[in-house]
């Protein structure tokens, strides 16, 4: 007897990539001391630097008060939204005051998204962002909203109208609005700070969402990450929107709090009325709100010292990359390294791709293949570095393991075809 609605088998049988590979590696997780031979994982985009740090933090903050234990505001305490607007204020030089009547906190910055693909789209209409992408997306906009997604594929090849690697183009944008039913586009800050004399959604009147997930968790010396709150001449702010979260940048992924900052009224109130369903405890939010209150803890302690960890352990990953000879695209900010197995394919198709991840699987590593992210390029991987540096060696000891039985294969099929 069927039990469930046509909407309930649909999201029953909704498949992710990211999802799938994921679970695998939880089947099996290393543990230094119970289970050593087990799978590292270097897939999962979270930041375990800075539990020391963050721990000492919390210690530190004032007594829980009895007023937590009872209802309070599902879109944000107001002590929680004045510290978000303070601090992205202190960090991002907006041109314009940012006000927190115009925050709202969901449990997650994949919440907020999900919110938005409901109130800026209808069902069947689709949404344009970079690609490779954050494969959740694909979740959080298509699980229940059915809303698609339609990618503007960055490559490391240059075309003729760009000047350099993974630049996003006016004529890739153009091409990805042809096929998209709904104005919205969705820009990570890497690719979104086109000089204001081309911002491009002003030409179709694009709704844009800026994810800020890594503002501040910039790590190579000497470079600054641009935010859109920070151009001059955005052509239409109602329709400019940035979604900023806890996961990333304060390394707190399992508290489960995003942001999105809108100026749009109408979106403010639709916002507000979604998050009653998806909201953060006031528990959480009491933490939170004390942690980046403490500008200078930030500025003097936190930020400098997740930063220095960072750039460490990215030079680890970059160094065991350069010791077997695979490229990579070296990062200025985030969590993780974008490498370039494309020479151990077999043939150049996703099959194989997966066949590969499989291998590394073989020899208990897990880094996610670019088809999680919807590229398409086959032979693309991420791997995170933003963990313990002994389990970080440990991985990349395994990693150039693989990479040298996988060359070995390679070679072999050369020599047959030969």
């Amino acid at each position: 007897m069927d039990t469930l609605s046509t909407r309930g088998h649909e999201i029953k049988d909704f498949k992710n990539v990211l999802a799938c590979a994921f679970n695998q590696q939880m089947k099996r997780a290393y543990d230094a001391k119970r289970n050593p031979t087990g799978i590292i994982n270097l897939g999962t985009s979270e930041n375990k630097l800075m539990f020391d740090v963050i721990e000492e933090k919390l210690q530190s903050l004032p007594a829980v008060p009895e007023s937590l234990t009872h209802y309070g505001s599902f879109h944000g305490v107001p002590g929680l939204k004045k510290a978000i607007a303070k601090m992205l204020e202190h960090f991002m030089k907006p041109i314009e005051p940012i006000k927190d009547c115009n925050i709202i906190v969901f449990n997650g910055c994949g919440p907020v998204v999900e919110a938005l693909g409901m109130l800026l789209a209808e069902r069947g209409d689709a949404f344009m962002t970079t690609a490779p992408y954050y494969g959740a997306f694909k979740d959080d906009l298509c699980r229940r909203g059915g809303v698609d997604i339609v990618p503007v594929y960055l490559s490391n090849e240059i075309a003729n109208d760009e000047s350099k690697p993974y630049e996003l183009s006016m004529s890739k944008m153009e091409s990805a609005y042809q096929q998209a039913c709904k104005e919205v586009a969705f820009m990570n800050p890497r690719t979104f700070p086109l000089p204001p004399s081309k911002m491009y959604h002003i030409r179709h009147s694009l709704h844009v969402i800026v994810d800020e997930i890594y503002l501040l968790s910039v790590y190579k010396e000497g470079h600054k990450m641009p935010n859109v709150l920070s151009l001059q001449g955005i052509p239409d702010p109602e329709r400019t929107h940035v979604v900023w979260g806890f996961s990333k940048d304060m390394c707190v992924s399992g508290f489960r709090a995003g942001a999105i900052y809108t100026v749009n009224k109408d979106l403010c109130g639709a916002l507000k009325s979604m998050a009653y369903l998806q909201s953060t405890s006031l528990l959480t939010q009491h933490y939170l709100e004390h942690m980046i209150s403490d500008l200078d803890w930030l500025d003097h302690v936190f930020l400098p010292t997740n930063q220095r960890r960072l750039q460490e352990c990215s030079n680890i990953v970059c160094d065991a990359l350069r010791s077997v000879d695979v490229p990579y695209v070296d990062g200025i900010a985030g969590l993780f390294i974008w490498a370039d197995f494309r020479k151990l394919l077999l043939s150049p198709t996703f099959e194989e791709e997966w066949e590969i991840f499989n291998e590394f699987m073989n020899y208990k590593l897990y880094i996610t293949p670019g088809q999680a992210f919807y590229y398409n390029e086959p032979g693309w991987f991420r791997i995170i570095f933003a963990t313990r540096p002994s389990i970080l060696q440990l991985g990349m000891e395994r990693l150039k393991s693989c990479v040298n039985h996988l060359r070995q294969r390679a070679d072999l099929q050369k020599l047959s075809i030969a």
